[in-house]
């Protein structure tokens, strides 16, 4: 003897009440975010947050990489897949791509500083000075005889400069002065 089917019990569903709760959470973090916007805005500046420059460059911009990483693992375990490792990939091209950048010699020829300047760019770009800095440090520290490195360490500079960091911007220059000024090393092997 069989026993009857047991009927599928209803998905339960989150009441418009709750679904509003979510949607006014979201709103009372935006205002948050925008109120400490304002209190962190030096004078004279706008509000750090609450800006198209902010919003675009640095929130939109580098959120749309996730969603393109979430629309593909959507579509992969729609189709019945499974594949958790996007995230490690991600992580993993850049660490190989720091690790090749290493490696370069000091008389590197001049289409191997292209990756520096790109990742520089990127950073800078996405309005994310310091790592751009540190970008741009990086060749002119690995490399500092190499005839490109002075421009590297002004990049690094004026990126600093643009994302407001006077002390840091302060801090170089007479470094940059020591390692490129006249009798240094790089002076006698350049000219």
């Amino acid at each position: 003897m069989s026993s009857p089917a047991t009927p599928a019990k209803p998905v339960k569903r989150r009441s418009l009440a709750q679904e509003l709760g979510l949607a006014l959470v979201v709103v009372v973090l935006g205002v948050i975010l925008a109120a400490y916007g304002w209190h962190d805005a030096a004078p004279g500046r706008p509000n750090t947050f609450l800006n198209v420059d902010n919003l675009i460059d640095g929130v939109a911009t580098p959120m749309s990489y996730y969603a393109i990483m979430a629309v593909g693992l959507t579509v992969v375990i729609i189709t019945g897949g499974i594949d958790i490792s996007v995230g490690s990939i991600m992580a993993l091209a850049a660490l190989a791509g720091a690790a090749a950048l290493q490696g370069f010699p000091a008389d590197a020829p001049a289409w191997q500083v292209l990756p520096y300047e790109a990742l520089g760019a990127f950073y800078l770009d996405g309005r994310r000075f310091q790592d751009a800095a540190t970008a741009f440090e990086r060749f002119e520290t690995e490399n500092a005889l190499a005839k490109e490195a002075p421009a590297f360490a002004l990049r690094a500079i004026d990126a600093l400069g643009a994302g407001g960091f006077p002390t840091e911007v302060q801090r170089r220059k007479p470094r940059f002065v020591e390692r490129y000024g006249a009798g240094t090393g790089f002076h006698d092997t350049h000219g």
